[in-house]
């Protein structure tokens, strides 16, 4: 559509300079008693610009907050693009930010592309079972630069945003009759199988079976301790058993008669000795009372 065709006698160019370093530019028309046409109309634009680092040069008009890219040409510091009349266009130098989330961390940035001296804001997620160690922001150089506090000031290069992080590592312990029988070292989330069919030996009065740990063996979280539990079977005895003679009785019984052996073996022949002795001084008395009988 021809500029004459909407009526307009009169076209402005808005330029302005910004802060950031960028330009902004408006087309406006206005018609014979100055009004201003609010019908689209489309225009060549040829406007002088000077931009430091044209390679990350770019131009966008926004809507709604929404950043939407044209096509633009910038030769001898001369800037070239087709406009509409109702349209605000922006024009600077710009650089890529490009988030690198690595191990289930999140991170979020709220631009994609800033201009030199932007602030950018940065949030980063983490799962649970992981520790933050670092944030920060990486240009094609390999120079990192921490971020602190979720923000950072824009340079003029890309940058890649990266995390350093920790993973945790808990311990699963189980206990079976006061001793540990397994430990583990596992991460947040991960499954542990517990040993299979633990044992308390029987004592003399009851025999245990294994019934259940003590918790249920869940997804590692924390730092856990599982114990055995079991189930107790009074021993029955029998008569027979009851009349059974145990080791530690028979050791006492073969002691005892040792000892009666040895007490035999001691006081009989010092018996037999005595008596011997005094039937023997016996019949010497009798023998010395006849002879003094017959003198």
């Amino acid at each position: 559509m021809k500029l004459k065709e909407v009526g307009a006698n009169e076209i402005e160019i808005s330029i302005v300079r910004r802060s950031s370093g960028g330009y902004s530019f408006a087309l406006i028309l206005y018609g014979a008693d100055g009004e201003v046409i609010k019908t689209p109309v489309k225009a060549n634009f040829k406007v002088p610009c000077d931009f430091e680092d044209p390679t990350h040069l770019i131009l966008y008009s926004e809507d709604g907050g929404n950043k939407k890219l044209v096509r633009c040409n910038y030769e001898n510091k001369i800037l070239k693009f087709t406009a509409t009349t109702g349209t605000v266009y922006y024009a600077s130098v710009e650089y890529a930010i490009t988030p690198i989330s690595t191990g289930n961390v999140s991170i979020k940035v709220d631009k994609t592309v800033a201009a030199k001296g932007e602030s950018v804001k940065v949030e980063i997620n983490v799962p649970e079972g992981m520790e933050l160690k670092r944030v920060y922001y990486v240009t094609h150089s390999g120079e990192k630069t921490d971020i602190v506090d979720g923000s950072f000031i824009m340079p003029d290069k890309d940058v890649n945003i990266g995390v350093d992080y920790t993973v945790l590592e808990y311990t699963v312990t189980f206990m079976s009759d006061g001793k540990v029988i397994a430990v583990y070292k596992c991460t947040y989330g991960e499954s542990v199988t517990p040993p299979s069919d633990p044992k308390k030996a029987s004592d003399d009065k009851f025999v245990y079976t294994f019934v259940r740990w003590s918790d249920e063996v869940v997804p590692v979280t924390e730092n856990a301790t599982y114990t055995a539990v079991y189930s107790a079977e009074k021993i029955e005895k029998t008569e027979d058993e009851t009349l059974k003679i145990t080791p530690s009785v028979l050791k006492i019984i073969l002691l005892g008669a040792s000892g009666a052996v040895i007490f035999a073996l001691v006081l009989i022949p010092s018996v037999i000795i005595s008596c011997v002795l005094i039937i023997k001084r016996k019949k010497q008395f009798i023998k010395t009372k006849g002879d003094k009988t017959k003198q």
